[in-house]
């Protein structure tokens, strides 16, 4: 049995049903393309929309998809802590981190203090891809 976790108003782990977690890959400066593709997801089963945040305005998106779009959303964050302490404050609904690039311990402490201020979700995601370029495989 796993502990319970609350992403916005979707409970995951322990009991809860798995849950589908889409990601929007159109670019954030096209708000109805991007409103489009997080609709999809949402009709095609997604519980909760990834959104890659890679610089200081991308925060700005989740006020404009969470009027159109009842659904939790998550910040993936790539790099800079910042840009993870910006998505919370900006309301998202969890941050999915990358430790193989964020190497500020300092910063990810703030990081961690902020998202359990906020009840934030944090989720560290490694890829593939990290590893590789990690360790040359």
């Amino acid at each position: 049995m796993t502990k319970p976790v609350t992403i916005g108003n979707i409970k995951i782990g322990s009991k809860y049903p798995i849950r589908i977690k889409g990601m929007l890959k159109k670019s954030l400066s096209n708000k109805d393309a991007l409103l489009k593709e997080a609709l999809d997801l949402k009709k095609e089963g997604a519980d909760i929309i990834r959104v890659a945040i890679k610089n200081r305005d991308d925060s700005n998106i989740l006020s404009y998809l969470k009027k159109n779009l009842d659904i939790p959303f998550v910040a993936d964050i790539h790099f800079n802590y910042k840009l993870a302490l910006e998505a919370i404050d900006a309301g998202f609904d969890g941050i999915r981190l990358n430790p193989l690039n964020i190497k500020d311990i300092n910063g990810i402490r703030e990081v961690i203090k902020k998202a359990k201020t906020k009840k934030t979700h944090i989720r560290v995601g490694i890829n593939s891809g990290g590893f590789k370029k990690r360790f040359k495989a």
